[in-house]
């Protein structure tokens, strides 16, 4: 198998996910005390503990995500892993129909890539997608010539 051209990464998005956390501890803290003062039916330990435990819950999946959901990009194809879901495939870049991405620069956004056989990939969170979009045509370009010149040695 051919060397690793480039990884996908996430770290733009693991540190937006720090840089608003304190605005979401200070949401949280705001839906308690509504919900203290406009609910007195309500248990409010128990309710900032359900919601509590729902936020952690959620905010550390994305952060499983960003850590464990792995793209590798080869000469030929694109190698996605995941063991949480048991997902272990690649996409070779001759079997991509489309890439979608973000049409400008952004520091993290998802790519969608749709392939000739229906199917479709989408990839969250994925750091400066519009320049990983350009990096994917780039080598399917570069796989197409070569393909092209190997038929005219065969010919």
């Amino acid at each position: 198998m051919n060397g690793i051209l480039a990884k996908i990464g996430r770290e733009n998005h693991l540190n937006h996910l720090i840089a608003v956390m304190p605005l979401i501890t200070m949401v949280f803290g705001a839906q308690c005390y509504i919900m203290w003062k406009f609910s007195p039916g309500i248990n409010i330990g128990d309710y900032a503990i359900s919601m509590g435990l729902v936020l952690s819950f959620f905010i550390g999946m994305m952060v499983y995500y960003d850590n464990n959901h792995h793209i590798l990009i080869y000469k030929d194809h694109l190698h996605i892993y995941f063991g949480l879901f048991g997902i272990n495939h690649k996409i070779e870049f001759s079997n991509i129909q489309e890439i979608i991405s973000p049409e400008e620069d952004v520091k993290f956004s998802s790519i969608i890539i749709k392939t000739k056989d229906k199917s479709n990939h989408v990839f969250y969170f994925v750091d400066y997608p519009l320049h990983v979009k350009l990096l994917i045509e780039e080598q399917i370009k570069q796989n197409k010539l070569s393909d092209e010149v190997e038929i005219d040695k065969a010919a």
